[in-house]
């Protein structure tokens, strides 16, 4: 069984050595105070990222400004999963930005982060309360040439909790010495933002309302091995007007004292264990997905009906990423033991590996 230790009072991120202090999980991210000067390792392997995936049941925005200090990149994608058909494509990299620019250091304080990369803009705020905003506006890459404008409104719900995991990389070699010491891998999710917003490209424009859209930030700071696996699964599903979400990452670093596993209802995190994935690797769109929770508080099959994957392989860089959206069913039960049942309902899991 894995030990779930959660960090109930603020907290340096890092000793003076560069090592986290204290591994764990928290409900607030606002817990760390995520000491980036500290950082003894290597800083061309600080990686930092805000991603964001909005999603209606159709069409999946994805919104990504990241600095992994080999690059940067600004990223927004639009497709429909219902036929893969991309709508929008905007992106660009910069190469070694390690001494550019740096990302905020929280995402529940107040911050803008303003990027131009020549033929499109993006800017991300956050007013430190509840409300997000994003948006990007410029020529596309696909549609070859065509002007585009995103704008959505994030609407964090009132009391929102989320997860936070805070973790050392503790990989070794065969003979038995720790590389990797000095590395670590600090994120937060923040799951079921309602949005709103619209999507305008060339002619075509697509409106998004909070009934039914809803976004995920995926944000992520740390110092990271050049190998590097994770599988990602987050949803969120409108049971009467209550939200109800989940998270679910893992294999990435060392999660012996929490794991990236959390089950969110009416803004309450119900913190869950270690969750096993079982798959068809080498066809994974074909085949169900299934979920296994330690304690069988999140039992759920995911049958796939669109992969958004994705392969590069450069030699000392890549990615193969299988990111699959699909239906689901099964059992979540929350901490007072009340079990909530699903039924065909929207979501995805991810499984990724990457050299960066």
């Amino acid at each position: 069984m894995s030990i779930q230790h959660e960090i109930t009072k603020k907290t340096d991120l890092l000793d003076e050595k560069g090592y986290v202090l204290e591994p764990g999980w928290a409900r607030h991210n606002d817990l760390f105070t995520y000491n980036r000067e500290n950082i003894s390792a290597n800083k061309l392997r600080i990686k930092e990222w805000d991603f964001y995936q909005i999603c209606d049941g159709r069409y999946m925005t994805q919104f990504t400004i990241a600095n992994v200090s080999l690059a940067e990149a600004g990223c927004v994608t639009i497709t429909d999963i219902t036929n893969g058909h991309i709508v929008l494509c905007a992106a660009l990299l910069h190469p070694y930005t390690v001494k550019t620019y740096q990302l905020p250091r929280s995402s529940c304080e107040a911050y803008e982060v303003d990027r131009n990369y020549g033929i499109f803009t993006m800017n991300e705020s956050y007013d430190g309360k509840r409300t997000r905003h994003l948006v990007a506006e410029g020529r596309a890459i696909w549609p070859l040439g065509f002007k585009f404008k995103l704008d959505y409104t994030l609407e964090d719900p009132v009391e929102q909790e989320s997860i936070s995991i805070v973790t050392p990389w503790t990989l070794r070699d065969k003979k038995g010495s720790n590389h990797y010491k000095d590395h670590f891998f600090y994120t937060n999710k923040i799951n079921c933002i309602p949005v709103t917003g619209y999507a305008k490209i060339g002619f075509k424009k697509l409106e998004f309302t909070p009934d039914k859209t809803f976004a995920v930030l995926d944000w992520a700071r740390g110092v990271m091995a050049h190998k590097m696996h994770w599988f990602w699964s987050n949803g969120t599903v409108n049971l009467g007007g209550k939200l109800l979400g989940w998270e679910v990452t893992y294999d990435i670093a060392d999660d012996t004292q929490a794991a990236e596993t959390c089950i969110f209802y009416d803004g309450k995190a119900h913190k869950i264990g270690n969750v096993e994935i079982t798959y068809d690797e080498k066809h994974p769109k074909k085949n169900p997905w299934y979920f296994h929770e330690e304690n069988g508080r999140f039992e759920m099959t995911m049958i796939p009906t669109f992969d958004n994957s994705m392969w590069l392989d450069i030699g000392i860089a890549g990615a193969k990423n299988h990111q699959c959206h699909g239906l689901w069913s099964g059992t979540l039960t929350l901490d007072d033991g009340t079990v909530i049942t699903l039924k065909d309902e929207y979501a995805f899991c991810e499984t990724v590996t990457l050299k960066w």
